[in-house]
C-alpha cells in the first residue's frame, strides 16, 4: 500500500471508537504519523493505538472529556502543530426547538461548531506557513441538503453551521495548498448502537444494512491522497441513498 502520507503529521480528534478508530488506522496504513484523541475509555484508545502502530507507524494518545470549546486548546497543545486534521467527534441531541433547553443549544453549537472551528482556526497557521494541509470534518445525515430536522434541530444546525465553514475555509485557503473537506455519514455500524437498534435501523435502510466505518474510512484517506487534490470544499453525503 503505497504510503502517501509519510511524514505528514495528523490529529484525529474523536479517535478511540467507531469512525474515528477506523480513520486512525487507515492512516496509519498510508505512513501518517498520529496524534490520537479519545474521550473517555483508555484502553479502547490504546487498542487503536495498537492497531495503528501494527503499521509502523509513530503514535501518541491523549485521553481527555471534551466538555466544552475551550478544550480545544488542550488538544492543539498535545498535537502542536499537525498536517492534517481530522475531526470525527461531536454529541449528539433529539429534541422539538421548543423544548430544547439554553444549556442544550450551548451544547451542540459548542461541541459541534465552535469546538473544530477554533481547532481549525488554531491549526490554519501553521498550515499556511508550512504551504500545506488537509482538513477533513464530519456532518451529520442529511448535511449536505438545506432541510429541517424532525427530531435532532439542534444538532443539525450545529452542522450546517460547519458544512459553511468547511466552504469557507476552502475558499479562503485553497491557493495557501490547504483543503478542506466535510463527510456525512447516514447510520453507521459501531459500538454506539444495540443489536436490537441496529437490527431496526438496517429494517429502514434501501439496502437493509447499516454503513461500515471502514466505509467511511475509505473515503477519508482517498480525500487526503494527492489524486484528490481538486476535491476542496465538499460536502459529501455517504448514506446510501436515503
Amino acid at each position: 500500500m503505497e504510503k502517501y502520507l509519510a511524514g505528514r503529521r495528523a490529529l484525529v480528534v474523536g479517535g478511540s471508537g467507531g469512525i474515528g478508530a477506523a480513520v486512525s488506522v487507515a492512516l496509519a496504513r498510508r505512513g501518517a504519523q498520529l496524534f490520537i484523541h479519545g474521550g473517555h475509555s483508555l484502553d479502547r484508545l490504546e487498542a487503536v493505538a495498537a492497531q495503528a502502530r501494527g503499521h509502523t507507524a509513530p503514535v501518541a494518545t491523549h485521553l481527555q472529556e471534551i466538555v466544552e470549546p475551550g478544550d480545544a486548546g488542550a488538544l492543539l497543545d498535545f498535537a502542536g502543530d499537525v498536517d492534517i486534521l481530522v475531526v470525527s467527534f461531536g454529541p449528539y441531541l433529539e429534541g422539538l426547538v421548543g423544548e430544547t433547553s439554553p444549556e442544550q443549544w450551548e451544547q451542540m453549537i459548542g461541541l459541534n461548531l465552535n469546538l473544530p472551528a477554533l481547532l481549525v482556526s488554531g491549526l490554519l497557521p501553521g498550515m499556511v506557513d508550512r504551504g500545506f494541509g488537509r482538513i477533513l470534518l464530519f456532518g451529520g445525515p442529511r448535511t449536505d441538503r438545506n432541510e429541517g430536522y424532525r427530531q435532532i434541530a439542534a444538532y443539525g444546525a450545529a452542522k450546517h453551521g460547519l458544512a459553511s465553514l468547511t466552504r469557507s475555509v476552502a475558499r479562503q485557503y485553497a491557493s495557501r495548498n490547504i483543503r478542506c473537506n466535510m463527510i456525512c455519514p447516514g447510520y453507521v455500524d459501531t459500538e454506539y448502537y444495540s443489536e436490537e437498534q441496529k437490527t431496526e435501523i438496517a429494517s429502514r435502510q434501501p439496502q437493509g444494512r447499516l454503513i461500515s466505518v471502514d466505509e467511511i474510512a475509505t473515503l477519508a484517506v482517498r480525500l487526503l491522497d494527492p489524486a484528490s487534490e481538486s476535491i476542496n470544499g465538499a460536502i459529501i453525503p455517504v448514506d446510501i441513498g436515503v
